[in-house]
């Protein structure tokens, strides 16, 4: 017998109370379960909303470094389109420069190929064009017959100023200055260095 609450009970239990202790007892035992699963639903909700967040965090790092990647392929692929533009360029105005040489050239050779002439008005139109054809092409092509004609820009510039020279040969002088800053100035565009003319 059991005493509980003043009063004395048989300790065994009929079918009955054993059944509904039992009932009880699942009861308890699926209210527990259903707690476990609510609880276990709630964490895997947290734990997928956390590990959500932290792949759109992954996803956003990754995305910014492919537009990081892909901004500096492109700003690599600008520049080098400016330099291969800019290479073009040089190379056909060196090969401009050397088609205007030729022609050049091509014209001195006749000239001096003539031999002069028993006209003096000839001889004087074709010694100008001598002069004025070396001093086009230069001292880098022509250096013996530069030098014996005296074109460098100093002697040029001095003739230049030079009251006492005739006009027309003070105009000769600037003339072929002017001829050699812009052949110098073709010369720096083809090598890439800055040019004043």
């Amino acid at each position: 017998m059991l005493n509980v609450g003043g009063r004395w009970h048989s300790a065994v239990m009929t079918h009955e109370q054993l059944i509904a202790a039992s009932a009880s007892a699942v009861e308890t035992a699926n209210l527990i379960v259903q707690i476990f699963v609510v609880v276990v639903a709630v964490g895997a909700s947290l734990v997928a909303l956390w590990l959500g967040a932290r792949d759109r965090k992954h996803s956003a790092e990754i995305a910014e470094a492919d537009r990081e990647h892909v901004q500096a392929l492109a700003e690599r692929a600008q520049k080098h389109a400016e330099e291969l533009a800019d290479h073009q360029a040089r190379t056909a105005l060196e090969h401009q420069k050397l088609m205007f040489d030729l022609g050049i050239a091509v014209r001195l050779l006749e000239n001096i190929i003539r031999g002069g002439s028993t006209d003096e008005l000839e001889r004087k139109r074709m010694g100008a064009e001598a002069l004025a054809l070396i001093g086009l092409l230069g001292p880098e092509r022509l250096p013996q017959q530069w030098a014996r004609r005296q074109l460098d820009d100093e002697k040029l510039k001095s003739i230049a100023a030079d009251e006492s020279k005739e006009t027309f040969i003070r105009d000769q002088a600037e003339t072929q200055l002017m001829a050699n800053g812009l052949i110098q100035g073709i010369a720096d565009k083809i090598a890439g260095r800055p040019s004043d003319a």
